[in-house]
């Protein structure tokens, strides 16, 4: 149990972005309501750089090749491989979210100090939580092969990021294959090029660790609603990713997150709003000196980094042009 965790908190901590394959799910005009679609089809519309995993960004002889990743292996990765390969090997530096020597140090940590993710001090879940939410709770996590006493003692927010993940995906999670970023990373070792972090293994901690735990607790009641937990909604945005279809995915976490009918939705507005300034937004920001130092250093650097980070205004791929990169798409 003990090596199961550590290696869902890995891919966890090391990812914003998380799919797995759980069986075939419904075409989205069938999964969603009409008013649902309409919704979905709005926001898409309305993202700026929405599609395209593998990007080229170009300001003067600076040379970025970008790809959005899917941290879980999947077969269908070998179709961006066959065209991000030979770019890698004509690079001088890969900048990861997070390289395996990151996530060596995180695994160790944890494992040094459980703290990080459980609270052995302070109040249960079950002292904080509705009976009938904490019931709900149990039975959601028994399925994903985590028993009652642990769950007890998890931090709201951990367990809001499990429940985020079906039981039909959580062996998968918990391999630790690391997905397209491991694929970019072996290449880059095979040819030994350089590469480095966006960001130290403690930045995840300290983003969750900073909201308040009433609000923690919020977001694992939101995470709690059956659709966050379906299979048919995991697999449509592992298609959505496959499709290159990234607004498509944000946009679907979106609406269904509005079905839950037991809170206002002003409230839900707020805890997207929070999610995305807190693990997206603020993070491209924090990344951009490292992303233009690369490209002022190197002839040519690759950037891995999930999907959710290129998309929108305030999108990597954006940020980038606000520096004067020219932005262009490079189709698999």
């Amino acid at each position: 149990m003990r090596s199961i965790l550590l290696g869902l908190i890995s891919s966890f901590m090391l990812a914003t972005t998380a799919a797995a394959t759980c069986g075939n799910g419904p075409a989205l005009t069938d999964y969603l309501s009409p008013e649902e679609y309409e919704q979905l089809t709005k926001i898409t519309s309305e993202t700026v750089n929405g599609s395209g995993i593998l990007w080229h960004a170009k300001r003067g002889d600076q040379s970025l090749i970008i790809v959005g990743t899917l941290h879980i292996s999947d077969p269908r990765h070998a179709r961006t491989m066959a065209k991000l390969r030979p770019l890698i090997r004509r690079s001088d530096f890969v900048l990861l979210e997070a390289t395996s020597d990151e996530e060596a140090r995180l695994k160790d940590a944890i494992a040094n100090e459980p703290t990080f993710v459980f609270n052995p001090d302070g109040p249960t879940l079950p002292d904080q939580l509705e009976e009938e939410v904490w019931t709900q709770l149990r039975a959601a996590m028994n399925a994903r092969g985590i028993p009652s006493p642990l769950i007890a003692k998890m931090k709201p927010w951990y367990v809001a990021m499990l429940l985020s993940v079906p039981p039909c995906a959580m062996q998968m999670m918990a391999t630790g294959d690391g997905g397209l970023d491991k694929l970019v990373e072996q290449i880059a070792d095979k040819n030994q090029i350089l590469r480095g972090p966006l960001e130290d293994w403690r930045t995840l901690f300290r983003i969750f660790e900073s909201i308040p735990e009433d609000e923690q607790l919020d977001f694992l009641r939101l995470s709690l609603t059956p659709d966050a937990q379906s299979p048919e909604a995991f697999t449509a945005l592992l298609d959505a990713y496959f499709r290159e279809d990234h607004a498509t995915a944000w946009a679907l976490s979106t609406v269904l997150a509005y079905r839950d009918t037991t809170r206002p939705a002003e409230e839900i507005a707020e805890d997207l709003k929070i999610t995305e300034d807190l693990l997206l937004t603020s993070r491209n920001h924090k990344w951009m000196p490292e992303i233009l130092r690369a490209a002022e250093t190197f002839d040519q650097s690759v950037v891995a980094v999930g999907a959710a980070h290129l998309i929108g205004q305030e999108g990597i791929l954006s940020l980038l042009a606000a520096e004067g990169f020219s932005i262009s798409r490079i189709p698999l």
